[in-house]
């Protein structure tokens, strides 16, 4: 570079005037031969020494310089390919592993009646038909003879709409049929203390037992559903609440179809309901451990993939792959029915494909196509899981 041939030049120059500079004294000195005096040879040798120095210490700054700009292109690169690599994976969803297999994967055997020992449930997704369903069932559990224990929120007298634990203690009556917002894992010890089967004692255990149980759960597609939560949990809510309380009238939630959709993935991310949930992975919430940790289940998307291949690994074996559950969907109900037909005869003859409940007052509007795919970028994940449990009804019915 210019800057180290202008050093070059200086430290050259100042050799060549102090190797002068030393020629002159030792003509003009006294003592005779060719060995100058001893503090002149003194001088020489510490001159030389500083400029030795000098010279290292330029080597080496240019040196240091040379040696950040290769780091900091290295580090560039690094993380150009991490970029690329994150792109790729979201682009590929590798979940083939956790894919619906008819092949590999077992049936359910159909369920004639609840028990106590082979208990059913219905894990409503919110936004997918699942009041109309929770109403259903509770007619059904209630028609039997004799009638059944449910615990069924919104439907079970003195049970509050919100409950999203199944009961981990025993009572007089213990339920046989439950229906709502559960997470899965609260039922798996709902299982283990008050449905052990028979011959196992009511006591501690090297090896519990694994409790029998059917489950039902109802998708919808998920640009759909989420449009209608956001409309129903976000919207119409916040103005119902807002008709009684004059505050926060800074924060106006709107509907999705009226939003920019450069606005929408941050708003699906951050916006919670007055009951603290998202919009967002409403399988994951219901069947995965994350469902109650609504910063982790809501926003997969933000999250590293070993916390996402978890999440969508438990929902589909719980779900599907474990041969416990059935799968509806909201879109295709006749299917739907005759699979409740095959598999839930105490439940089919009360399920309707025209009964509808729990309807939202928020005119949804018309989603473009920028919006829509604003959406399907924080909901892939969910998108994914939806394709499976197609697959999964195919099976079924056929």
């Amino acid at each position: 570079s210019g800057s180290e041939n202008n050093d070059h030049a200086t430290l050259t120059k100042e050799v060549v005037d102090e190797d002068d500079e030393g020629r002159a004294l030792m003509s003009s000195s006294p003592h005779s031969g060719n060995d100058p005096p001893a503090d002149h040879a003194s001088e020489q040798r510490v001159h030389f020494l500083f400029l030795g120095l000098k010279l290292i210490l330029t080597i080496a700054i240019i040196a240091i310089s040379a040696g950040g700009w290769l780091l900091f292109y290295r580090s560039s690169a690094c993380s150009e390919s991490a970029d690329t690599n994150m792109v790729s994976r979201s682009d590929s969803m590798p979940f083939a592993a956790y894919a619906y297999n008819a092949s590999s994967s077992s049936l359910p055997t159909p369920l004639e009646m609840p028990s106590l020992e082979h208990p059913f449930i219905f894990f409503h997704q919110r936004k997918a038909g699942g009041s109309t369903i929770r109403a259903q069932l509770h007619r059904a559990a209630t028609a039997l003879q004799p009638p059944a224990a449910t615990f069924i929120p919104c439907e079970t007298n003195g049970l509050w709409c919100q409950n999203y634990y199944t009961p981990q203690y025993s009572t007089s009556q213990d339920p046989t049929v439950y229906g709502g917002h559960f997470f899965y894992p609260s039922f798996q010890k709902t299982l283990s203390v008050l449905h052990k089967p028979s011959q196992y004692p009511d006591a501690a255990s090297l090896h519990p037992p694994s409790p029998n149980f059917s489950c039902f759960t109802l998708l919808r597609e998920p640009i759909s559903r989420i449009h209608s939560c956001w409309n129903f949990r976000m919207v119409q809510n916040y103005r119902h609440r807002m008709l009684q309380e004059e505050q926060h009238q800074s924060e106006r939630l709107i509907k999705l179809s009226d939003m920019n959709a450069s606005d929408i993935p941050s708003a699906l991310t951050t916006a919670r309901s007055r009951y603290g949930e998202g919009c967002l992975n409403e399988p994951m919430r219901v069947f995965s451990d994350y469902g109650d940790n609504e910063d982790v289940v809501n926003n997969l998307h933000l999250h590293p993939e070993a916390i996402v291949d978890f999440a969508v690994h438990q929902t589909m074996s719980r779900m599907i792959l474990e041969g416990n559950c059935i799968v509806g969907v909201l879109e295709r109900c006749s299917d739907t029915k005759e699979v409740i037909k095959r598999y839930f005869p105490f439940f089919a003859p009360f399920f309707s494909c025209e009964e509808k409940k729990n309807e939202g007052h928020v005119k949804a509007g018309q989603l473009s196509e920028e919006q829509i795919e604003a959406v399907s970028s924080v909901a892939k994940y969910e998108e994914w899981v939806y394709e499976q449990a197609n697959r999964y009804l195919d099976v079924l019915i056929s």
